[in-house]
This record gives C-alpha cells, sequence and structure tokens, in this order.
C-alpha cells in the first residue's frame, strides 16, 4: 500500500475507502489522515489532516490536537471519508469538507471548512471515497456524490451533488452500511442488499459482477448489522458473531487466510462482539467485556498489537480496556473509553493519531486536549481556553428551546410539541382562539413543528418536512401567503421548500433554504427585505448578495445573515448603525459587517445587533442609549465592539436589552430594565455592563423579548421575568415580574386553562384608582396593568403612520407608577418586535425529522459605570438615501435639558403628567422637531404598528417621531 501511496497519490484520494462506521451509535469516525470524535464534555472534535476543510473548524490549517467543529450540537451519528465527513444532529445531517465530485451533497461542488446542512429526517450515514448515503427515518436511503461501478445505486453511473432515493422493492431500510466503491443496507424483512463495485466479491452475490442497482446478499443468517471497508463487507449478527467476505489480501476477513470470499463467511474466532468497524485493508471489533481485537494489514501499526505483522485472525490490543466505541482508518485506529478520553495507534503522518506529533504507534496512545476541556453547556461548543481539571457538565443534549415575541412566548420541546402563552388578539398562540393566555396552552393548528419564529403578532413554524407555516396578523404580509388577511389557523408558505433556518423581526420574517441562500417576506420600509426595493412582499423574496448563509437574524427593521466562514452580511435600516459597516447609510441590499470574522451565532435587536464569537466572547453594535451594547458605554456604534465581561454559549436580543446564556447555565444580561427584563435587579433602571441573575444557575435555553425574558431549567421548567402585560411571563398573571417567576403548566397535562386562570383582562375602565395587584418590584415601580389603562394593543387603523416598523425610540421617561387619578395614560404597546427567535447558539442546523422531499464570569456592575450619558452628537455622514427619505438630525439633548440623569429609581410616586427629558440622557427627538407626546403617563413603546396594507408603499423611511397612540385592537 505505501507503494501503490508514492506512484498514485491522488488515484488513492478517490479509490481508497475509509469508513468510520461502527455497529452502534456513531461517536468517533476516521478518515485517511483526519479522526473525529465526539468528546462527553465538549462535543463534536476533529484533528488530523485538514487540506479540504474536512476538520470543520473554519480553517484548512492541519492540527495534531483536537480541535472543535463548528455549528454542530447532540451528535447522533458521524462518519468520516478519506477527505470530508459527515454528522447527524437532531436528524439533520451536515458535512463538511471536499466536494469535487458533490459528496457533501450541497448541490454546489464547493469545498467547505465549516458544516452546510444537506438533508432532513436523517437516522443513519454512512460515507465512502466520494460518495455519502444517508438512512432516513421513513426507512428510506438516498446516496449522492461519485457514482462510478454505480454505487448510489440509480442504475446509472451519472454522479449527483444532491440526494437521490434508492429504489429498495418498496421495503424499508433499518440500517446502511457504505464502502469506498459500493453501498449496502439492511432491511426490514432482516435480508440485505449492496450494489456498486464488486471486484473482490464485496457485494456478497457469489460473483465479481458490479451491479448499479441493488442486489440481495446471499447466506446472511439472521439479524445483523453491516459494516463496510474499501473492498470488504462484514455483518455483526445480533448474537454477537461476526462473517466477512470481499478483499482478502492482507487477512482483513480474519479467516486465517488471504483467499478472498464472495459470500459472507463466518469469522469462527469471534463472539460476545459489540460493534465493529472496517478500515481500508485491516477490521477491529470491540467485545462485550470492552475489550478490541484486531486483523489485516499492520504495516504502520494499525492493530495496536505492538508489532508491524499482518495478522490473518483476531488478535487482542494489549492493555486496552473499558473501551465504548471504535473506529478504523486507512493506517490508523481509535477508540473512545468510558472515562471519556480517545485514544489512537498506527499512522500519523498528519497527526491523526491526535497526541502532538506526528510520529506513529503501534500501541495505543492518548489524544490530546480531548478529555480535559473545561464543560461547556450541553448544547454548545467550546467557549474557552483549556482547563487542566476536568469537570461534570450534564452530557445530554437540551431538547427544549423558547422564543419570545412582543407579547407572547412560545416553547418547543420536539417529542413533547409547542406551546405558547400571552397576547392572542390575532390568534397568534396557535390554539384556535383569540384568548390571551397567561399560562401555556397547546400549540393545535400545527404539528411535526422544530423550529419557531415570532414576530409582533404572528408566529412562523419550521416544520419537519423543510417547510413553514405561520399564523396571527397580515397586514403586511408577513404570513408569507401572498395574501393580507391575518389568520389564526396555520398555514404552509407554498414557495418555500427545503428550508434551513427562520427568524422573525416585528413584521417581517427570513429563512435560508436550500443552497444557503435567503428569503424574506413582509414589511420592507427600509429594505429589509433585502431584495433592493422598500416595497413590502407577502411572498418570499431573495435577499440580494446573501451566499452560504449559516445563520439568520431578523431585527426591527434591518436583518443579518451569518455566512459560512464566520462572517456577516445584514440589510436594512441603518439609523444608528445596526447594520455594523461603519456607516449610518441604510441598504436594501446585503453588506458586510466590518471586522467580524469567527461568528458562530446573531441576534437582532430594535436598533442593534450582537454576534457570537468562537470561544464564547460576544460583539454587539447599534443603538447603545440604554446600554444595550454592553461596552460600558452609552454611546451607539457602527461596528463590532467587544462586550465587557461575557463569555456566553448563547445569546438573545431584547428590544434594547441583550443576554448571554453561560457555559454552566447561568444568564447575563445587560442594556434596559425598566420592565425588569434584566432579572433579580430591582433599583437598576438600565447597565451598560452584564449583570448576572443569581437565581439562574441551570438554564438550558434562552429567550428574549420586547420586554421579557425567558429560560428553560433543566431542560424540563420555564421561568420568566420582566413585563406581563399579556400575561406573557405564563405565572397565571398580568403582573410585571423583576425577580424570575416559574412557568405554570408547561408541558404538563392538561391542555386548556387552568379554571381559576384569569382568561380575560382587567378592566379597562377608569375606577379612579390602579387595580391592585401583587408585585414583587420596589415601590415606584409598576406593579401591574391598571385598570385605568385604557388600551393595551395597537390599533388596526388606518393612520397617517408610515406603514413600516413603529417609529423607533419614544423620549426616554423613568417608568413611572400610575396615580390614583386616572388620566389619559396612552395604552403600553408593543414596538417592533426585535428577535422572535431562539436564543443564538453556536450555528448549528435545525432539527429535522423525516420527509422524502427533498464559562463566564458574573459581571457586577463597575463604580466606574457613568453616572451621565454624552449626547448623541449628529453625525458629519451624509445619508446617501434619495431626497425624499427625511434627512438624519442631530440628536443632541435640546438645550435647557438638565445636565444630569435622574435617580434610577424614584423616591416617591411619580405624577402621571409628562415631565421634562430625563437629564443626561440623549433624545431620540430630532432636534428642530417638538416631541409629541400624548398627555398623562409617557409611553416607552414606540407607537403602532402598521395599520394595515398600505394604499402606496412610502419610499422614504418613517419618522422616527412619537406619534399619538392608537387605541384598539389589533
Amino acid at each position: 500500500d505505501n507503494t501503490k501511496m508514492t506512484l498514485l497519490p491522488w488515484l488513492l484520494l478517490v479509490c481508497c475507502s475509509v469508513v468510520g462506521m461502527v455497529a452502534q451509535a456513531s461517536d468517533l469516525a476516521l478518515g485517511f489522515y483526519h479522526s473525529c470524535a465526539v468528546s462527553n464534555q465538549e462535543g463534536l472534535m476533529c484533528w488530523g489532516n485538514n487540506e479540504y476543510g474536512q476538520l470543520g473548524i473554519g480553517t484548512t490549517t492541519d492540527t495534531n490536537t483536537a480541535g472543535a467543529v463548528l455549528d454542530i450540537d447532540s451528535v447522533a451519528g458521524l462518519v468520516a471519508g478519506p477527505s470530508h465527513t459527515c454528522a447527524i444532529s437532531g436528524y439533520m445531517l451536515s458535512c463538511w469538507g471536499r466536494n469535487t465530485v458533490g459528496q457533501l451533497g450541497t448541490g454546489n461542488p464547493v469545498d467547505t471548512s465549516t458544516p452546510i446542512a444537506v438533508l432532513g429526517g436523517v437516522q443513519a450515514v454512512g460515507v465512502g471515497i466520494a460518495h455519502t448515503c444517508a438512512l432516513r427515518t421513513t426507512g428510506s436511503v438516498w446516496c449522492w456524490g461519485y457514482n462510478v461501478f454505480g454505487r448510489l445505486g440509480d442504475g446509472t453511473t451519472t454522479s449527483s451533488d444532491t440526494p437521490i432515493l434508492v429504489s429498495l422493492w418498496s421495503v424499508t431500510a433499518v440500517s446502511i452500511g457504505i464502502g469506498g466503491l459500493h453501498s449496502c443496507a439492511v432491511l426490514s424483512n432482516s435480508s440485505v442488499a449492496c450494489w456498486g463495485r464488486n471486484y473482490y466479491g464485496q457485494l456478497g452475490i457469489g460473483s465479481t459482477s458490479d451491479s448499479y442497482v441493488p442486489v440481495l446478499v446471499k447466506d446472511i443468517t439472521g439479524s445483523a448489522t453491516i459494516v463496510a471497508g474499501y473492498a470488504h463487507t462484514c455483518a455483526l449478527y445480533d448474537v454477537g458473531t461476526v462473517a466477512c467476505w470481499g478483499n482478502n489480501d492482507h487477512g482483513q476477513l480474519g479467516l486465517g487466510d488471504t483467499t478472498v470470499r464472495t459470500i459472507p463467511t463466518a469469522v469462527t474466532s469471534l463472539s460476545l462482539v459489540s460493534a465493529i468497524s472496517l478500515g481500508n485493508s485491516h477490521t477491529c471489533a470491540l467485545l462485550n467485556d470492552g475489550t478490541v481485537k484486531c486483523w489485516g494489514i499492520n504495516s504502520d501499526g494499525q492493530l495496536g498489537d505492538g508489532s508491524t505483522t499482518d495478522r490473518y485472525s483476531p488478535v487482542a490490543v494489549p492493555s486496552l480496556t473499558s473501551v465504548s466505541s471504535i473506529a478504523a482508518g486507512y493506517a490508523h485506529t481509535c477508540v473512545v473509553l468510558t472515562s471519556g478520553a480517545a485514544q489512537c495507534w498506527g499512522s500519523s503522518s498528519n497527526g491523526q493519531l491526535g497526541a502532538g506529533s506526528l510520529t506513529s504507534s503501534t500501541a495505543p496512545v492518548t489524544v490530546s486536549n480531548f478529555y480535559n476541556l473545561p464543560t461547556s453547556h450541553p448544547s454548545q461548543r467550546p467557549s474557552s481556553q483549556p482547563s487542566l481539571q476536568p469537570t461534570t457538565a450534564p452530557s445530554q443534549q437540551p431538547t427544549g428551546s423558547i422564543v419570545l415575541g412582543a407579547y407572547h412566548t412560545c416553547a418547543l420541546f420536539v417529542e413533547k410539541g409547542m406551546m405558547c402563552w400571552g397576547s392572542n388578539g390575532n390568534g397568534q398562540l396557535g390554539d384556535g382562539t383569540t384568548t390571551d393566555r397567561t399560562t401555556p396552552v397547546f400549540v393545535s393548528v400545527v404539528s411535526n413543528v422544530i423550529a419557531m419564529a415570532l414576530g409582533q403578532s404572528f408566529t412562523c413554524t419550521l416544520l419537519s418536512a423543510g417547510t413553514v407555516s405561520c399564523w396571527g396578523v397580515n397586514d403586511v404580509g408577513q404570513l408569507g401567503d401572498g395574501t393580507s388577511v391575518s389568520r389564526a389557523a396555520a398555514l404552509t408558505i407554498a414557495l418555500l421548500t427545503g428550508v434551513k433556518a427562520i427568524a422573525a423581526g416585528p413584521f417581517h420574517a427570513c429563512a435560508i433554504v436550500v443552497g444557503r441562500t435567503v428569503k424574506c417576506w413582509g414589511q420592507n420600509a427600509a429594505g429589509q427585505l433585502g431584495d433592493g426595493l422598500r416595497t413590502l412582499s407577502s411572498t418570499p423574496v431573495t435577499a440580494v448578495g446573501v451566499d452560504f448563509a449559516i445563520g439568520i437574524a431578523a431585527g426591527g427593521s434591518h436583518t443579518c445573515a451569518l455566512l459560512q466562514g464566520g462572517t456577516a452580511k445584514c440589510w436594512g435600516g441603518n439609523s444608528d448603525g445596526q447594520l455594523g459597516d461603519n456607516t449610518l447609510t441604510d441598504s436594501e441590499t446585503a453588506v458586510a459587517v466590518a471586522s467580524l470574522t469567527d461568528a458562530t451565532a446573531m441576534m437582532a435587536g430594535e436598533l442593534h445587533t450582537c454576534a457570537l464569537i468562537r470561544g464564547g466572547t460576544v460583539k454587539c453594535w447599534g443603538f447603545n442609549m440604554f446600554g444595550q451594547v454592553g461596552d460600558g458605554s452609552y454611546l451607539s456604534v457602527k461596528a463590532p465592539v467587544s462586550v465587557t465581561g461575557v463569555s456566553a454559549s448563547a445569546i438573545s436580543t431584547g428590544q434594547y436589552f441583550s443576554c448571554g446564556l453561560n457555559t454552566t447555565g447561568g444568564v447575563l444580561c445587560w442594556g434596559d430594565n425598566t420592565y425588569g427584563q434584566l432579572g433579580d435587579r430591582p433599583g437598576v433602571s438600565d447597565s451598560p455592563v452584564a449583570l448576572s441573575i443569581p437565581s439562574i444557575t441551570t438554564a438550558t435555553a434562552l429567550g428574549t423579548g420586547y420586554q421579557h425574558t425567558c429560560v428553560i431549567v433543566n431542560d424540563e421548567s420555564a421561568k420568566c421575568w420582566g413585563g406581563n402585560d399579556y400575561g406573557q411571563l405564563g405565572d397565571g398573571t398580568f403582573v410585571t415580574r423583576f425577580l424570575p417567576v416559574t412557568v405554570g403548566n408547561f408541558f404538563s397535562n392538561p391542555t386548556s386553562q387552568p379554571s381559576s386562570q384569569p382568561t380575560r383582562r382587567p378592566s379597562l375602565q377608569p375606577t379612579g384608582q390602579p387595580a391592585a395587584q401583587p408585585s414583587d418590584h420596589p415601590t415606584g415601580q409598576p406593579s401591574g396593568r391598571p385598570s385605568s389603562q385604557p388600551s393595551r394593543q395597537p390599533s388596526r387603523q388606518p393612520s397617517s403612520q408610515p406603514t413600516s416598523w413603529p417609529t423607533q425610540q419614544p423620549t426616554r421617561q423613568p417608568a413611572a407608577q400610575p396615580s390614583a387619578q386616572p388620566s389619559s395614560a396612552p395604552s403600553r404597546q408593543p414596538s417592533s418586535q426585535p428577535t422572535g427567535q431562539p436564543a443564538a447558539q453556536p450555528t448549528g442546523h435545525p432539527t429535522a425529522q423525516p420527509s422524502d422531499q427533498l464559562s463566564s464570569q458574573p459581571s457586577a456592575q463597575p463604580s466606574t459605570q457613568p453616572t451621565s450619558r454624552p449626547t448623541r452628537q449628529p453625525t458629519s455622514q451624509p445619508s446617501s438615501q434619495p431626497s425624499t427619505n427625511p434627512t438624519r438630525q442631530s440628536s443632541s439633548q435640546p438645550s435647557g435639558s438638565p445636565s444630569s440623569r435622574p435617580s434610577a429609581q424614584p423616591t416617591s410616586r411619580p405624577s402621571q403628567q409628562p415631565t421634562s427629558q430625563p437629564t443626561g440622557r440623549p433624545s431620540r427627538q430630532p432636534s428642530g422637531q417638538p416631541s409629541v407626546q400624548p398627555s398623562g403617563q409617557p409611553s416607552r413603546r414606540p407607537t403602532s404598528p402598521p395599520s394595515g396594507i398600505p394604499s402606496s408603499q412610502p419610499s422614504a423611511q418613517p419618522s422616527r417621531q412619537p406619534t399619538k397612540q392608537p387605541t384598539g385592537r389589533p
């Protein structure tokens, strides 16, 4: 083999199999010169040769120690070819590495150094020299890549860069085994079918004739799992015995000789086998007692017996015990131990042993940087430097996610279903009613949900078939169905298939589709759909200039896409630098975010954006009046800056605040805290630095809404805090909470509201006194919804307000406690809900079910925190927008404004009458324009959402000036 490598290196790259398949759940896979394994602490890690990006670490640089694969969580299956790798995470198959003949299945023959989602509903995967096959949960088999010798099984030799269905006589498959140039499947009737190259009899049909279609293997004597090497195949029977057939030039069949076999032949010296793996010309078996035996070629010590002598019968690997999984590569072998450590032996020409050197070994050596790594949050990749001490974080992948809209909240467990609670005036909870819910109810209008995105008053879901269904308000086409008809029933968007991820802003939504492009629909007044126009669209349109997207985030009037390689592009409104391109110029097409690299996730708020960087740091940019950028100041920024004191595994952005989930299950938040959305911080009006939430220590998922925050705890219960006007906290009340409260009825048996739960809101008629509500927040803060409050939902009646997002930010006022005398207080209405998607985690791919269609340190607020805010200075950068777009004016504090900032916590109940602009805080009111504030309690929310489909789309960006609050219900 070494001679062949010298004479025909390219040919061997295309014609030699290295399949890391094992007979049980795969957590170890070996390629020609690279290795991958699932660490019980750090998730999927790879090392060795990386010429084509097959390590999945975002580079093409070789490494001889283990490195974390980007964007892959909860690995359920793992395989490696000569120079590409594939993994299953949540039934979604992703591949990376070499793609010259379409072996990644992405439809684009371009190599990639980061995982790309290929196919949903996948339960098993196998790879050959340059082809890949997947078994879906429906029992169908799909293959793609190089098709010489008919290894794709479609009756031809035509290669395919997208998955094609293998015909198995209407019988379903239960497992697959993929060899170098051939493929096999175990069928539901216990028979075995193989197809492709058969020069050495590896198809097991009693001859050496190739077959372009599946043919039945002879003499299979019981229920078995099939594993394939380059040119030999083995069956592991349920009783623990093994039979092999095919090439045997180095004794790799384990039969004591070197004679080729064309039908299955029992390896009589083996019994009590629990797993088996086949390399190029050697085979290894894991026994029930945790020991390992290997046989075949041993020129590089790949048998691990301390020699380089070929073995024609199984020999034990000395001193190796407590093995949990095994994989054989081209010339090396690796195991994972029950302790979580990994060991390898054989060739290390490219560092594939992972021992920190290029020295080969005939005995097992420990993989460096694999076990003693810092504990990550169960759903995340490494977020800090290696630790010398192992830790004991939970190893189970969280199955729950939680997503917040403006005033409603939804949680999803794929195996349990989807529940929602809060505002329901447009049926956005999906329970078939328009009744607000203060505790969770099951969503009844859709099933097979794998991901969620919530807008202000609508909900969209990604289904296991790769389609999207939406329901709720539809006045600007945000349901994507080609109409402006609001619906309480889910409707599938006909023009969207093969969807990988979804996101929602207040009035628009976006999806990543097959090919990694982005399509958006809904409101477009600032160009947030990215199609080069400012005309709303009620059907999906393609965002211009966005390719290789792996993540998507939708904000108030802007959208961002995370791209392969860790860069990003944004488009839409840019009044405060939220696009991150170092300008304040809106863009109807995608522009690159300046100096952003190694990003793994993104989230967008109303006017700011944040990115999670590999290693756990967080960067934010855009509007910063409330400290939501987290850099310790209140100055808005036009390009990414690092958030102070945060190391996170997931992030989420609210309207004017941001939060991060750290690797141990803690949560940190920064920015606006008027409604207690920072959690456990009564008396803090806002914070420009991250503050920890002491009572949250075991969170497994995080979500933020307009003015509230929620987490899933221990992957079983949920807690929320912040604003609660519509019951969006789920605690059975309408009371604002500054401390986390437990969500009631969370995935319990009842599917309807408890009889004691208020399903109607308190009276909206003035009574002269605020409604008495229990409160857990200090005097001077709102304790609930006063009965004098006239209306809590924006009107859908036409108004002169341009139909885009609500005006961005009213004049900042201290939160006012309702007085005893009711006044015409404006209703506390939603503004543009910044994000309607789960906390952004290192970008993976949504869980997908079957379809045959194609660690931070808590940061205390420093004593150096500014006690006054600098005024926002006018920018010297001219706007490049058309003349119809109002010129951006200085927002510096008007003369005569007080120069000092008031206390964050009033000591007495404030008057309901409007007060002067809070001191020290820059005004959002353009200079020269009077503030239009209605009498009564100042509203902190921007004004109403779009009030229907406009007769003509405004070409100018809407005024940022607050308008009178409309009444009525959407």
